[in-house]
Order: structure tokens, then sequence, then C-alpha cells
């Protein structure tokens, strides 16, 4: 019984403090940053937008971990990999939060490319799992797909849905990712400079918005910010480019919940681009 009562207050603590919810954690405001552009995209951009995949030009994986609100029980662990080809590149991702008292894990394939060079489209399925020992277990398979506009050569526009579910959730309906609805609009002058809007709504929430900019401070470093309007909650990184691999360090504050740090490591290949 105390087992799951802790494990009750966690899940609450974590799909209702400052109205964030489970599936979208600081780590998706902070990956998703370089989504609606060309110099910033990266093996996570497709988790914003299905249709990235599509800029994607070399092999690219990542994976990224953070400590939400310094509870190690509220960790997230988040894996990602864009394979490019002559006709589109393959995307996979997989998110994993929890202890051994609430478990979620999410994991989905997707297919992005360009049909013109104003228009890219993408495509994902996806699976979703919330366990909680003794009290309850349930998943669902889902699927999304999104479109990426090629507004002008420095202003790109966006929108995707996801989380669409294709099970009957039972006693866990409230426990798992509701439909998300995204649109975004990103603005590259210069590849030192990215300034990206987004508009998130997921389920019964209000409108969640993302204002996020990039700053390449040289061609090995730069900087990221992002606020999340919702949780009133900012979240800032800095990373550093070595060779082909990145190394990013970020930190979200929230006014009441305090602090969360993440680490982001990202790996390209070598390989020539696809052109």
């Amino acid at each position: 019984m105390k087992r799951t009562v802790y494990a009750a207050v966690l899940l609450s603590l974590f799909m209702n403090c400052g109205a964030q919810q489970v599936n979208f954690p600081f780590s998706q405001v902070y990956t998703g940053i370089g989504t609606y552009g060309k110099s910033a995209v990266d093996a996570f951009s497709f988790t914003r937008n299905q249709a990235a995949l599509a800029g994607v030009k070399q092999t690219t994986a990542g994976i990224y971990s953070e400590r939400v609100f310094m509870l190690k029980e509220l960790s997230v662990h988040y894996g990602a990999l864009a394979v490019p080809f002559k006709k589109g590149a393959l995307g996979w991702q997989a998110r994993y939060s929890g202890n051994p008292h609430v478990q979620y894990l999410q994991t989905g394939i997707g297919y992005g490319r360009s049909l013109s060079p104003a228009l890219d489209l993408g495509i994902e399925v996806s699976y979703s799992s919330i366990r909680i020992p003794g009290y309850i277990s349930s998943s669902s398979f889902n699927a999304g797909a999104g479109i990426i506009l090629h507004m002008t050569d420095d202003l790109f526009a966006g929108v995707a849905v996801s989380e669409i579910g294709t099970g009957i959730f039972k006693a866990a309906n409230k426990l798992l990712p509701a439909a998300k609805f995204t649109m975004g609009i990103g603005y590259e002058p210069s590849e030192r400079l990215l300034v990206q809007c987004d508009v998130l709504k997921q389920g019964g929430e209000p409108p969640t918005l993302i204002s996020g900019v990039q700053y390449s401070i040289q061609q090995q470093a730069f900087l990221r910010a992002a606020i999340v309007t919702a949780s009133g909650a900012f979240i800032a990184g800095a990373g550093m480019i070595w060779k082909n691999i990145r190394t990013d360090i970020s930190a979200s504050y929230h006014a009441r919940l305090g602090l969360t740090p993440g680490i982001l490591i990202t790996f390209t290949s070598f390989n020539r681009q696809i052109p």
C-alpha cells in the first residue's frame, strides 16, 4: 500500500506541476530547438515535427538525460537516431522515465522526405506504455505526421500531430499521453542565429507557447535558451563541438519546484552528406 501511494504521488507531481505533461519533459523543449531551421537540425529534431527528418543529411545519433527538479525518481533518459537516404531519412527515438515504482516508456520510428524544395513531409508510428507495479499496466500504439514549409530561404513554418492512439487505455486512460498538436515557425537569418516559436496543444490542457533561440558564438560553440509559458520555466544551455561530437550542458528553472539539470551528447558521422 505504501509503495502504491508513493507511486501515485510521484506520478501526480510529474504530470501536473506547472501544467507540464508527463510525456513533454524539459528535454523535449531543449532538444526541439532547431526543428524549424537548416543549421541546427539533429537527431532529436523530428521528435518535435516528423518532417524535420527531411533536413538530415548525415547519420546522427544522440542521448539526453535530465534529473527533473533534482529528483532521481523523476529522471528522464532520451535517445534518438536519424539515418538519411537518397529518398528521405529514417528516425528512431526512445524515452524512459521513472523509478522502480513508476515506469513510463515511449519509442517510435519515423520517416521524412522532401516533396518539393518548399515542402517536407514526415510520418511516425510509436508505442507508449506506463506501469505501476501492483497497481496498473497499460500501453498503446500511436501515429503522427507533420509538414514543414520553406517559406523563404530563412523562414520556416510547420504543423505536426502525434500521440494519436489506436488502443483503449482502460483504467489508465488519463495516464497515457493524449493527442498532441503543435505548430511552429523558425527564422534563421544566418548560420549563427536561429529564433523559433512553437505552440503546443495536448488533450484538455490550454495551449502552451515555447519560445527558443540558438546563437553560435563561433563554429565550435553555441548557446541555447527557451521559455515555456504554461509552467513559467526557463531553459538555457551551452554546447561545444569537437570533431563530430557535440556536448551540451543544460538547465531549466521552475520558480516553485527548482532546478532541472541535463546533459546532451550527439554524434554525427564523417560520411559524405546525402544531397
